[in-house]
């Protein structure tokens, strides 16, 4: 048996030595001794700091309401079965009325750090690791704390000890506890972080001004290392019987994380050196507040009566003409004055932005985190208990679970495994203080694996989940839109049972935006329900009036499309998608150009199909088309719609143009079309993994085929919208497929929604 010295402690017992043990005012704390020191080196640029640290303490538990930090005594939960079963540690020792417990804990804890610096590179490692040894001895709750305390002292046992463990009463208990954490990390700063890349912002400006601006890099431009290994170790020996085979009851649980994390971040100011320059540069702007080509503009400037604005710009005449509320026989002259103001007063702006301070920042994040936990209970006889107190004592479960002697039987072994890997990159952009813009993709992949043992034998359960989410702020605007896949092997099955077919997976496509105008932009609202699936086209007006109705005098709402996919839904859309020829994905893609109220052709569904279907379909058969090329096939495509619509979808100025939205689909890399055909071949490996025996370690490599597409907010509309025409009504009824649009808004000082269901 072992000894605790505890310097004075009749002295540190004496206000409440006389006190029975069952007083319920006494604290669970009864005791606590410490004593630490601290130690310093340094070589070169290197410096470390060593410390050390031992205690002691007696806690009492005279109830069973009081909590023990260490989970050792307490009330024990049954074990559950294989699925739902946990590795979090549970008590082993159940508390008895009319008894009380005191735990003699023995502590030592020792940490390290070192710093160093080798050029630009700053690193540092950082340690500690600490060591529990309990003991819990029970008593008749009558007694006096002084007597018991003095009858234990020279009898505490010890749980390195098998002897100690073999000596214990029954209803005692032994545990050890272990933690320890390791930290390195590594940081660098540069100055010409963006040294090779600065040729695209001369790009932006033009190359014959990259004159108008100079650049200042901020000092924390940086990049980050850091990996961290954090281990827990938990082992308790409980005598339950006098004797016999299951006398002793034994479990031991270890956990380690891995969390290795990397972040590289940098920031930019750009200061403009040649403010005329810039607004030259930045003269578009004009146009673009008017959604009006910068030619056209120049056409009416020049221009001494309608008539002669040349036939191609006139409809945009009339159209600017109307929007200003002239209905003058010639409303040229009146145009061209509220042109001349509008110009004047925007070149203000632009002079302001000119000389403001403008900032932008790039970040890119890695996280990989891999956890591994294991628990395990047994009972032993003493004979099993001397046999196998080595490997318990040092965590090898694989040599306990081989263990076939007699004395010894296992309730059951739990290994669960995680890993979950993050990736993250974003920009910001600040224009002075008034002007905040930040965007930031993300994506996730999560693997979980259990493995249960039992004396009924051997089960495993699989989980998958993987996301992909963009989102975006500006100011006070905001949107967001991603996809979720989640696959789950629910029913714990034996190793050779197990195959990714038996996997339940649902889908989860969504898109929300913030500040949507009420006033001006419900039929946007609609249109989308409408692409969305959420309802038929035939039932859009009487929505829309509904809406109005509903949301009142609210002047903005943020509106959430959604689409989910239960496990036969999931199936269903992946055929869909894999069965889709590039027709099919050409005629969605134009159903999901974006509504724009000045343009019949682009106010709904069906009218963006009929206009915009057979420019993608001249688009599918020159797949490589860009620049000035597809600038023409639009202008070709588009020549017999009225209306100005060929000649502003030719030049592909303003934001929701054909020329714009595939600009953005980064077309001269093929990806609009590379990701459809990624997302078509993505979904039909999907079929093969889920109804053909396959790996479930695959789910993540398929995903990530399938998230190109959710990735792009042009691409998840037409991915939407597919799925709409191609899933059958029966999977509605079903709830194996359901779309829905929600609404929220702002009624005075209460903030509602509003929820629209999938169509029936």
């Amino acid at each position: 048996m072992s000894k605790i010295a505890i310097p004075d402690l009749v002295e540190k017992l004496a206000g409440t030595a006389a006190k029975p043990l069952k007083d319920s005012s006494l604290k669970t704390e009864l005791l606590s001794y410490e004593k630490g020191a601290e130690t310093s080196a340094e070589s070169g640029s290197i410096k470390a700091v060593f410390g050390a640290t031992a205690a002691a303490a007696i806690h009492l538990y005279n109830s069973a309401d009081d909590v023990d930090e260490d989970g050792v005594i307490g009330s024990r939960a049954e074990a559950v079965d294989p699925a739902k079963a946990s590795t979090d540690w549970r008590p082993q020792l159940a508390f008895a009325p009319g008894n009380a417990w005191l735990k003699y804990s023995l502590s030592a804890a020792a940490t390290a750090k070192a710093t160093a610096k080798i050029g630009t590179a700053g690193g540092s490692i950082s340690g500690d690791r600490s060591l529990r040894l309990l003991c819990y001895k029970r008593h008749d709750a009558a007694t006096r704390i002084g007597e018991a305390v003095l009858a234990d002292v020279d009898e505490i046992a010890s749980v390195l000890s098998a002897s100690d463990i073999a000596g214990l009463g029954v209803g005692e208990a032994v545990a050890l506890k272990s933690r320890g954490k390791l930290t390195a990390s590594l940081s660098v700063s540069w100055s010409d972080i963006f040294s090779s890349s600065l040729h695209g912002l001369t790009e932006v400006l033009g190359a014959e001004r990259a004159g108008a601006f100079l650049i200042n890099i901020g000092a924390s431009a940086s990049a980050s290392f850091t990996a961290t290994v954090d281990d827990d170790f938990s082992l308790s020996f409980v005598r339950e019987r006098a004797s016999g085979d299951r006398a002793i009851r034994v479990a031991l649980r270890k956990s380690t994380v891995h969390d290795a994390r990397f972040d590289a971040k940098a920031g930019v100011q750009i200061k403009f050196a040649d403010p005329a320059a810039v607004e030259k540069v930045l003269g578009g702007v004009v146009a673009g507040v008017l959604d009006a080509p910068t030619a056209a503009l120049k056409a009416i400037e020049e221009a001494t009566s309608l008539d002669r604005v040349p036939e191609r710009y006139r409809p945009i005449a009339e159209a600017l003409a109307e929007r200003f509320g002239l209905d003058e026989v010639n409303p040229l002259p009146k145009l061209k004055k509220k042109l001349q103001e509008l110009t004047e007063l925007l070149n203000e702006h632009v002079t302001q932005i000119a000389e403001t301070k403008v900032t932008l920042g790039f970040s890119y994040e890695y996280m990989r985190l891999a956890s591994e936990a294991s628990l395990l209970e047994a009972t032993l006889s003493e004979d099993a208990l001397s046999r196998l107190h080595g490997a318990l004592l040092s965590f090898d479960f694989q040599r306990v679970l081989a263990y076939t002697g007699s004395g010894y039987a296992l309730e059951f072994f739990l290994h669960q495994k995680t890993v979950e890997r993050v990736r993250a990159w974003g920009f910001t952009l600040g224009v002075g203080t008034w002007f905040n813009l930040k965007s930031k993709q993300e994506r996730k992949d999560r693997f979980v694996s259990r493995r249960y043992v039992s004396p009924a034998g051997e089960a495993l359960t699989r989980a998958y989940l993987g996301s992909t989410q963009y989102t975006a702020n500006a100011n006070t605007w905001t949107t967001e839109y991603g996809a979720l896949l989640k696959a789950d092997l629910e029913e714990a099955r034996a190793p050779q049972q197990t195959a990714a077919r038996d996997f339940k997976c649902g889908l989860q496509l969504w898109w929300e935006e913030s500040r949507i105008k009420t006033a001006s932009e419900l039929s946007r609202v609609v249109d989308d329900a409408v692409l969305w699936g959420v309802i038929d086209a035939d039932a859009a007006p009487a929505l829309q009036a509904q809406l109005q109705g509903a949301l009142g005098s609210a002047s903005e709402c943020k509106p959430r499309l959604s689409v989910m996919l239960s496990d036969h839904g999931l199936r269903q859309a992946m055929r869909a998608y894999a069965g889709a020829d590039d027709a099919t994905w050409a005629r969605h893609a134009a159903r999901a150009l974006p509504w724009y109220a000045k343009q019949s052709a682009r106010a709904s569904c069906a009218s963006r199909e009929a206009v915009y279907a057979p420019l993608f379909e001249a688009y599918r058969r020159r797949p490589d088309a860009s620049g000035s090329a597809l600038k023409q096939l639009i202008a070709k495509s588009l020549r017999d719609y009225g209306g100005g619509l060929a000649g502003q979808e030719s030049i592909g100025e303003t934001p929701w143009t054909v020329y714009q939205v595939l600009l953005r689909s980064d077309i001269d890399q093929r990806r609009f079309w590379n990701r459809w055909e990624r997302l078509r071949s993505g979904a039909a490996r999907m079929i093969d993994l889920l109804e053909v025996r396959g790996d479930w370690n695959d789910f993540d490599d398929h995903f990530a085929m399938l998230r190109g597409v959710f990735e792009q907010t042009f691409l998840i509309r037409a991915a939407a919208s597919l799925l709409a025409e191609a899933l059958p009504a029966s999977l509605r009824d079903g709830k194996a497929y359901a779309t829905t649009l929600t609404i929220a808004y702002r009624d005075g000082n209460q903030d509602k929604s509003l929820v629209v269901g999938g169509k029936g």
